[in-house]
């Protein structure tokens, strides 16, 4: 959970710095896609490794009910972020806090979001 807590903390923190990047949601619901996005891409890199590497077959393609996992991703990490206020504790002075500097963990959390974007697809690459 520390990781999540880690991605969501220093996305949520750029995009509240950058509030003209996406202006139509709250920089804690930027933070939960991104981080949806981040464990889909993890999730996607795992299963096509199996498929094509432990299974040993390349017939892969992306099913209608990963969509819907995706989604439903985002949606569980606003829940625990946003609507249980886990988002709120990580701010707090009870938290025990990163020992990373702001402009650090921001690059840290866009280098994680970048290179989940980029694993399946060397995954992909690597298995022609």
């Amino acid at each position: 959970m520390r990781i999540f807590d880690f991605l969501f903390y220093y996305l949520a923190l750029y995009f509240d710095r950058n509030p003209k990047t996406i202006s139509w949601s709250t920089p804690a619901q930027r933070a939960g896609y991104a981080l949806g996005l981040i464990v889909t891409s993890w999730t996607l890199a795992v299963q096509f490794f199996c498929f094509i590497y432990i299974i040993k077959n390349s017939n892969y393609s992306v099913s209608f009910w990963q969509v819907l996992i995706a989604i439903g991703l985002v949606y569980l990490f606003q829940y625990i972020y946003i609507n249980k206020s886990r988002y709120m504790y990580i701010k707090s002075s009870s938290f025990e806090s990163f020992k990373v500097a702001d402009n650090t963990g921001i690059i840290l959390a866009w280098v994680t979001l970048i290179a989940s974007f980029a694993l399946p697809f060397i995954i992909l690459i690597a298995s022609m």
